[in-house]
């Protein structure tokens, strides 16, 4: 039996699930008032994101590639069908966390802490972060290609 694996299985099952639900709050900064309690600050501190550093380039490649799809079903039922339904889940969690962050999560974090005076900007932001999404998770994107040749 292989410990490691079954260590970073249960790491993951519990990392990625609260990297998740952090995403969904910073994602919703500014749109929605997170309660102060204790444990709701615990699992929706943005601390929990810090995975993303791994989760955003990891699957920019994998979609450039054409090896996962941007679709979070589609992934489930890739990877579910394969190594079972717990490592869809995980997978589809994953896949969502790094969709929010390329379409919509830091134009929306630009938007929370923009001064009012600022705001006609937030439209062009997201619209941009928007077109940046799409351009990172389409097959053979440029920028993928740059980084073959380097």
């Amino acid at each position: 039996m292989n410990y490691l694996l079954n260590a970073w299985d249960a790491a993951s099952w519990v990392v990625i699930p609260i990297t998740f639900l952090a995403t969904i709050v910073l994602s919703l900064k500014g749109m929605i008032k997170v309660p102060e309690h204790g444990i709701v600050r615990f699992f929706a501190h943005e601390g929990w994101c810090i995975s993303v550093v791994v989760f955003i380039p990891w699957h920019i490649s994998s979609f450039a590639r054409g090896d996962i799809s941007p679709l979070p079903w589609k992934v489930f039922s890739d990877i579910s069908a394969i190594r079972g339904f717990e490592h869809g889940v995980i997978a589809m969690l994953i896949v969502c966390i790094a969709d929010m962050w390329l379409f919509w999560t830091p134009a929306q974090l630009y938007a929370s802490r923009v001064h009012p005076s600022q705001r006609e900007n937030v439209k062009f932001v997201r619209i941009i972060n928007g077109l940046a999404g799409l351009l990172l998770v389409t097959p053979d994107n440029p920028f993928f290609k740059i980084l073959q040749l380097i």
